[in-house]
């Protein structure tokens, strides 16, 4: 698939989720779906699929915040795009990606949607005037019991949940007794990493890797 199918496929499947098309309305049912009817997709294509769906899904408010702010609706089309200005900063190379001469790519962007992308390139993502509760991705009505709960440090642990999750390694000390072996192991096959902090048996990846 290429970059702009792999786009069009987001778009689908964040539209079927939205439009309630998939039973109980959840994003792992929605992504999952998406991707039976696509069993042609590489492992490479659905990890791309999912790496953009799931960042959209970590955003949702603050990208939703976004395109209510510019009067536009919440389409799977505009979450992708509000999505790849914001958060990936790609509002130069979208014609790269929306076009009619690609096969399976996104159609061309409309002038409603050059308006839109524009209006979006002069914003940023993590805003100063958004509030709280929707620059943590948190529900208004729960923020109280968040900060009882987690004390002064709620909204920093709940930034973190933002984000990605790390992913660890444990490494065997039957087969390797130092984890910076394993690191060094993983460096020449060019996935860079560290030593986890708290444990000894384990590497820390930079980023996700197959």
């Amino acid at each position: 698939m290429t970059p702009a199918a792999r786009i069009a496929a987001v778009i689908d499947i964040l539209d079927s989720l939205y439009a309630g098309d998939v039973v109980a309305a959840s994003a792992a049912l929605a992504l999952r779906s998406g991707m039976q009817r696509r069993r042609y997709a590489g492992s490479g294509d659905r990890h791309a699929i999912s790496d953009l769906f799931w960042q959209i899904q970590r955003g949702l408010a603050r990208l939703c915040w976004h395109l209510e702010a510019v009067n536009a609706d919440i389409t799977g089309r505009h979450l992708v795009l509000a999505a790849l200005v914001l958060m990936d900063r790609q509002d130069a190379g979208l014609d790269a990606l929306f076009s009619a001469d690609i096969a399976h790519a996104p159609a061309p962007l409309s002038d409603a949607e050059l308006q839109l992308v524009a209006q979006l390139a002069e914003r940023q993502f993590n805003a100063p005037s958004m509030p709280q509760h929707i620059a943590l991705e948190w529900p208004e009505w729960l923020m109280r019991d968040a900060a009882a709960g987690l004390g002064d440090d709620f909204a920093e642990n709940l930034s973190a949940l933002c984000v990605a999750a790390p992913t660890d390694i444990r490494v065997n000390p039957i087969k390797i007794t130092d984890q910076r072996k394993l690191r060094d192991r993983l460096a020449g096959r060019e996935i860079k990493g560290h030593p986890t902090r708290l444990s000894p048996f384990g590497v820390r990846l930079q980023k996700r890797s197959r």
